[in-house]
């Protein structure tokens, strides 16, 4: 195993270090990509509750946390990045980051029936089926919500997901953010 951090890039927790190790099915968001995510929302994610779905380490949550976010919900199924993402949920020693080790597809669904939110962020493989998201998406109720989906630059986003229609998407080579409200 290859150990390595990730740090908080700003907010009430900047530079705090969180844990990570760099295995094959586990792509952390790029420092870049973060910032400008976290510029994009700015303070609107302040009070809020996000779910991070396919969570990996949970950087983009704890990032979120650290800027004001009132909870933070994590979805992770592999359980190698679930016992990284349990151990750094410890480091801040909170009742409002919450985990869960279970298959994204099969449980979001779920969750958003008994889980209020305001964002959800995803960032699924690369080799995922996206439409297959896209299908799993539709039975969510998302009015008023925020959707943020990571994926890959060469992948055309529908521009309604939902009831959503596509803001706007911000590109970092292979990597593209695309943001619905």
């Amino acid at each position: 195993m290859n150990k390595s951090s990730i740090k908080i890039i700003a907010g009430a927790y900047k530079g705090k270090i969180l844990h990570m190790d760099l295995l094959p099915n586990t792509r952390p968001t790029k420092s870049i990509v973060k910032e400008s995510l976290f510029n994009t929302l700015q303070d609107s994610i302040k009070g809020k509750i996000l779910i991070e779905v396919f969570a990996g380490y949970g950087s983009i949550g704890f990032e979120a946390y650290s800027r004001g976010a009132k909870k933070v919900i994590f979805i992770e199924k592999d359980s190698k990045s679930y016992s990284i993402l349990l151990d750094n949920i410890r480091l801040f020693n909170s009742q409002s980051l919450v985990a869960y080790n279970k298959d994204s597809m099969l449980f979001l669904d779920e969750l958003c029936k008994i889980e209020d939110f305001d964002i959800l962020y995803l960032d699924p493989p690369f080799c995922l089926d996206y439409n297959t998201i896209f299908s799993l998406l539709s039975k969510i109720d998302l009015r008023s919500k925020i959707l943020i989906f990571e994926h890959m630059s060469s992948f055309p986003m529908p521009q309604k997901l939902n009831n959503l229609s596509l803001y706007k998407s911000r590109k970092f080579g292979k990597t593209t953010l695309s943001y619905y409200y």
